[in-house]
């Protein structure tokens, strides 16, 4: 049933999904365990890092170009919203003192 959902196309809740925003949300997952689960604290923080910016990057391209993000990812309002959350906390995390 997991690998039928991240390939199937549809929507959940307010959430837009195909396969390409599918795919990149698992591969985003995986890359974040692996840094969290990592011995190097580093990994972690380079993670939150990129991922922060990056996803802040996408919620600006979401305000600025919604249609854009709607033909590439299927991404809608909802998912800029969750971008935005995202962005904030990665970038933080990434970018506070070390601990």
């Amino acid at each position: 049933t997991f690998f039928i959902g991240t390939f199937a196309e549809g929507a959940f809740f307010v959430f837009g999904a195909n396969r390409a925003h599918n795919i990149l949300h698992l591969a985003t997952g995986i890359i974040g365990l692996y840094a969290g689960f990592s011995s190097n604290k580093r990994y972690a923080r380079l993670f939150n890092q990129s991922f922060g910016v990056l996803y802040l990057s996408l919620s600006v391209l979401g305000l600025a170009f919604p249609g854009l993000l709607v033909t590439l990812l299927n991404a809608h309002s909802g998912d800029t919203i969750i971008h935005i959350v995202l962005g904030v906390a990665l970038t933080y995390f990434g970018f506070r003192g070390q601990t």
